[in-house]
């Protein structure tokens, strides 16, 4: 039976906690489901709000690819489903933090730092892109109705 969407993120978590004690920093884990953070690290006195996502890695493991960014986070750990954990910096107090995990003794056996990475849009991809029948510019389906009523080439109403 495949394990359910709140179950992988629960699943993700751990394992991000897991990488980072192992790693010697301090863990603590929000109770609440709807903290703005899943983890906050304390590691050689610098304190880091974290935020877990699962992701995909790449077949050459070089990028990570993983949807929504929320705000409020110094970095987020990307857990793939091969156990191995990314982090990627999005302040100034995330690069420290993850410049200070990665030369710790422990690093070489555990996640590498996240270098380069994508993030994919919340939701499907767009569908396929039809020319606007005045100006020829390229749009989906959602986007059609909005642009007809602005379109800069739209004919003038004629008035009987």
């Amino acid at each position: 039976m495949k394990p359910s969407t709140s179950t992988v993120g629960v699943i993700a978590e751990l394992a991000a906690t897991v990488d980072l004690l192992r790693r010697g920093a301090a863990v603590y884990r929000a109770l609440s489901p709807t903290a703005p953070l899943d983890l906050v690290v304390l590691f050689d006195g610098k304190l880091c709000g974290v935020e877990v996502r699962t992701g995909r890695e790449t077949c050459n493991g070089e990028q990570v690819t993983f949807s929504r960014l929320h705000q409020g986070a110094d970095m987020i750990a990307v857990w793939a489903r091969n156990d191995r954990i990314r982090y990627l910096a999005l302040t100034e107090s995330g690069a420290s933090l993850i410049s200070a995990i990665s030369n710790s003794a422990e690093t070489a056996d555990y996640g590498v730092p996240l270098t380069e990475y994508s993030v994919l849009k919340r939701g499907a991809k767009p569908g396929p892109r039809m020319p606007c029948g005045w100006c020829r510019q390229p749009l989906t389906a959602r986007e059609m109705r909005g642009h007809f009523a602005k379109c800069p080439k739209k004919p003038k109403e004629q008035t009987k």
